[in-house]
Parts: structure tokens; C-alpha cells; sequence
């Protein structure tokens, strides 16, 4: 079975899933952004990334992505971070409101 790891977005104490991914790589976490590149860039309100300490990255806006250090399993266990995605259509909904 393979092992997948929890990136997270984080700025203060805000921290999201962004998703699980089977490896512990710079790459692997800059493919996950582009791969979510427009919702990304509406909740961080950044267009692009650059290269954090800690295999990590960060935005201009004060956002970083990086490994939260726990595997899915822990995740699941532990209790799961709320989706990034949820929280951007969460933050929409009270802007039309």
C-alpha cells in the first residue's frame, strides 16, 4: 500500500488541506497548485508561488504550501483539515451575501 502525505495552505493560524500526495517533494507540492491553480490563486489572491525553506512554497499575499508532516492515515484519524476548496466557496458565499 502506498503512503500519501497531507499538504497543507497555512497563513497565521488558517490551515487547509490542499491534498495528499505519495511524494515528499518540492515538485510534487508545485504540480498540486498549478493542478488547482484557479482556485488556489482566488483564496491566496497570489498568481504565482516561489520557493519556501522546507521543501515548502510561499505567495507573495503571505500564504504557504507546505508537508504537514502527517500521512493520510493520521489525517483520518486524527481529524482531517478542512478541504481549501470549502473554504473558498464558503468566503464566495458570504461575499454575495
Amino acid at each position: 500500500m502506498r503512503t500519501y502525505w497531507e499538504a497543507i495552505v497555512e497563513r497565521g493560524a488558517e490551515r487547509y488541506l490542499l491534498a495528499y500526495i505519495p511524494r515528499r517533494t518540492r515538485r510534487a507540492l508545485f504540480k498540486a497548485v498549478c493542478s488547482r491553480g484557479e482556485a488556489f490563486a482566488r483564496l491566496t489572491g497570489a498568481d504565482r508561488v516561489t520557493n519556501a525553506e522546507d521543501l515548502g512554497l510561499a505567495t507573495a499575499t503571505g500564504w504557504r504550501v507546505r508537508w504537514s508532516g502527517r500521512t493520510m492515515r493520521d489525517a483520518r484519524n486524527e481529524g482531517e483539515l478542512p478541504y481549501f476548496k470549502e473554504r473558498l466557496q464558503a468566503q464566495e458565499s458570504e461575499a454575495e451575501v
